[in-house]
């Protein structure tokens, strides 16, 4: 018995080269997000990942694809996704909320992309969503006891800012988690 519904899009390979034949910004997102989600299913094992399953691949997410893709696809990707705020209402100059500490101009947010330091893509609700890859340290002791940074300190301020939480800091691209 089925829990929940779900739909099948079936593609003829045949017919999808030959509609991307003359369309060579959407035929290269295409190949990038295929050669990525291959690298993925590939490197897919333990004790790094769970098996891929027919089901569900880890680390396949749009956003993570988009990551392992190369600057200049990122950067075509992000200014669909500026597109898609300005047509929400989103002007240039209008700055956007991106998390609890900062916000951003659209201008900003894509300028973040072709830095390297960020993407900026369409999600599965139509919204555009910034995405950082972190990398956040975890160490724990034999005794339960884990390293955790109290704050950070600002020079132009001179003075510590408390924020408790575990070290991270953004993955540069082309770094790996390896």
């Amino acid at each position: 018995m089925a829990l929940s519904t779900c739909q099948v899009l079936e593609l003829s390979a045949a017919s999808t080269i030959q509609a991307l034949v003359g369309h060579h910004a959407i035929s290269s997102v295409v190949q990038e997000y295929c050669a990525s989600f291959h690298s993925r299913v590939v490197s897919a094992r333990p004790p790094h990942a769970a098996w891929p399953t027919d089901e569900a691949v880890p680390f396949t997410e749009y956003a993570d694809l988009v990551l392992m893709m190369p600057r200049a696809t990122r950067v075509s990707i992000a200014k669909l996704a500026a597109a898609t705020l300005e047509s929400r209402g989103h002007g240039v100059g209008v700055r956007i909320l991106t998390s609890s500490k900062y916000n951003h101009t659209i201008d900003e947010l894509v300028q973040e992309v072709s830095e390297g330091k960020s993407v900026l893509v369409v999600n599965g609700t139509g919204d555009a969503e910034r995405v950082l890859a972190l990398v956040v340290l975890n160490l724990n002791r034999g005794d339960g006891r884990t390293l955790v940074q109290l704050g950070t300190w600002t020079w132009e301020r001179t003075r510590a800012i408390p924020d408790c939480q575990l070290p991270a800091a953004k993955r540069l691209e082309k770094e790996t988690t390896d």
